[in-house]
């Protein structure tokens, strides 16, 4: 389907969007859904593949290609995605000792991404939902 939903008013539009995901759900059949809104493809699909000049940049689920673009091209097409779509808690956060996306600096500050990202701005005290809510508003593309 080639942008088969881009002329319709939003609110139809997530209409016809709940009757594909219904429609694939009862047929269980893979459906190529061609989109140039990413925050579509994030809604309708589980694996993305995003293109540019004919050539597939990157692949994968909406989770990886938002935290590992692989390209200036990438990351800018992902940079307005609402992370709270993709990302909870569980997902960004791991038990002490255990690879995780996050880490804390020598100061117990929880820090952007493992890789050294951006840190991140928590009150004293914070809950695990208002952490998640600090990662997920971080923007952690490349700079």
């Amino acid at each position: 389907m080639d942008e088969a939903f881009s002329a319709l008013d939003p609110l139809i539009c997530t209409e016809m969007q709940d009757e594909l995901l219904r429609l694939q759900k009862m047929l269980k059949k893979t459906i190529v859904f061609i989109t140039h809104d990413f925050q579509e493809a994030v809604r309708i699909g589980t694996r993305i593949a995003i293109m540019a000049e004919g050539r597939v940049m990157r692949e994968g689920t909406p989770q990886d290609i938002v935290e590992a673009p692989g390209s200036d091209y990438v990351a800018a097409f992902t940079r307005g995605a609402d992370r709270s779509r993709l990302f909870d808690a569980r997902t960004v956060m791991a038990p002490p000792g255990t690879p995780s996306r996050f880490a804390l600096d020598a100061a117990g500050r929880l820090l952007g991404a493992a890789d050294g990202g951006p840190p991140l701005t928590v009150a004293p005290g914070a809950n695990l939902a208002e952490v998640a809510a600090a990662c997920l508003a971080t923007d952690l593309s490349p700079s």
